[in-house]
């Protein structure tokens, strides 16, 4: 994966490389940590423009702490159809389906204040 972004060569081949895997039918889930300001945004900005690229569907939501108390918040980015937690196995359902047809990237920005329905979800 190339990007203009400096100082990321090694995060980006490492992203780059479960992209690969992801190809191949192997699933992963990646957390990007680090303090304020250092460019893990802009790190999962080239992430998902690299999927695209290579074809993947991509879903991408960002996390706010003023919606952190708003059930759902967050996962309705990703997938507007899920109404409720008694929806959860529509959702699981959908994205199977949808990965059938081409891989998927889901990424949530700043998932640490997600609400708690949205962090469920994920883990759903």
């Amino acid at each position: 994966m190339t990007s203009p972004l400096l100082g990321r060569d090694a995060e980006l081949a490492a992203l780059g490389r479960l992209l690969d895997e992801a190809l191949q039918g192997t699933a992963s889930c990646v957390v990007v940590t680090g303090g304020f300001g250092i460019g893990k945004s802009a790190l999962l900005d080239a992430f998902t423009a690299e999927a695209r690229e290579r074809g993947f569907t991509v879903r991408q939501a960002k996390s706010a702490r003023l919606e952190s108390h708003l059930p759902g918040a967050v996962v309705r980015q990703l997938a507007p159809c899920l109404a409720n937690e008694h929806d959860l196995e529509e959702l699981y359902a959908r994205a199977a389906n949808s990965a059938r047809r081409a891989p998927i990237l889901m990424v949530v920005d700043d998932v640490h204040v997600a609400d708690t329905f949205s962090k469920r979800a994920l883990a759903y």
